[in-house]
């Protein structure tokens, strides 16, 4: 599969819808840092949006005898989004292309990830999965498995695989 100049999709003689609007999620994470340069250098034509979602601050705990005065949770909030918001910025600044825009989202990344898509009329989502071995344990494959459960939009999954040397004793 290779990016045609007419940003269509060919696999042999058939084509594809072009991919106008493409959705990237990023955890920060290594794969996802590496799918999103991937798609930068590659599908550069689309417009692309960097999406980050993180999880809501915990409920507070009402049953706790001395509470520390601490910032507020919207607070809490809004300072980690305005972080991320910088940190997106600087990625889309690094892998270039075309017109590349950053959002970030709090909630339930599978379902966040997805409305969002919808939101902007996402042609596609791509998101990033580590290599994995059968005795590694698969954290990464929870939040995946989330966005697959309400998706609503074609989905890549690209796997990010590190090639190491083989040692000599």
């Amino acid at each position: 599969m290779r990016p045609s100049s007419d940003r269509n999709l060919r696999l042999g003689e058939v084509s594809s819808r072009p991919l106008d609007r493409i959705v990237v999620g990023v955890d920060f994470t290594e794969s996802s840092l590496a799918v999103a340069q991937w798609v930068g250098r590659y599908l550069s034509g689309a417009a692309l949006t960097l999406v980050h979602v993180i999880a809501p601050p915990p409920m507070p705990n009402a049953f706790r005898r001395h509470a520390t005065p601490a910032r507020t949770p919207d607070g809490a909030v809004r300072s980690r989004v305005r972080s991320l918001t910088g940190a997106l910025r600087g990625l889309a600044g690094v892998i270039g292309g075309g017109r590349v825009d950053v959002e970030v989202r709090v909630g339930d990344p599978g379902p966040e990830l997805n409305a969002y898509a919808a939101a902007v009329d996402a042609d596609l989502i791509v998101v990033g999965g580590n290599a994995v071995f059968r005795g590694a344990p698969r954290v990464d494959a929870r939040a995946t498995e989330r966005v697959l459960r309400g998706l609503t939009r074609p989905l890549l999954i690209a796997r990010y695989y590190v090639a190491t040397q083989a040692s000599v004793a």
